[in-house]
């Protein structure tokens, strides 16, 4: 038996952002589904899980684990079955943080410099490149103290 809504569900999900065009795109609903809700047509009781399961994966990024638990799925298994297209976007995440932070940094493995350190040293760098007499100053001042 189909679910018939009260509300414009199509329009609730362009108002925060969800165009049909983005349902599609990231899996988040059907071309079929979508086309029932234009045409008004219920929806069944496995469409909505789906679409359900499939937000939730979205908005915590691919946390499998906490939407079994919430789905009420047996076995994690059976979210990653049903659902690893979804989770792509979320594998991107991860690797592209770890591209950036291993491939990227500047500093070694051996001393890493804490952000803040590392914001300051940028910031210093900046202004030698600004004021060359500063760096001549700096670098007289490494004579004299022998360092």
């Amino acid at each position: 038996m189909p679910l018939h809504y009260k509300i414009d569900i199509l329009a609730a999900l362009k108002a925060k952002g969800y165009t049909t065009y983005t349902l599609r795109k990231k899996n988040i609903l059907s071309e079929s589904t979508v086309q029932k809700l234009r045409k008004g047509k219920g929806l069944s009781w496995d469409s909505l899980r789906h679409f359900s399961t499939t937000l939730k994966l979205q908005l915590s990024n691919g946390d499998i684990k906490a939407v079994q638990g919430d789905t009420g799925h047996a076995q994690a298994r059976m979210v990653t079955d049903q659902y690893a297209h979804i989770t792509d976007r979320s594998r991107q995440n991860p690797a592209q943080q770890m591209e950036k932070e291993f491939f990227h940094r500047s500093n070694s493995l051996d001393s890493p410099t804490p952000p803040s350190q590392d914001d300051s040293i940028q910031a210093a760098l900046q202004l030698i490149q600004a004021n060359p007499d500063l760096a001549k100053l700096i670098i007289a001042l490494k004579g004299v103290s022998g360092t």
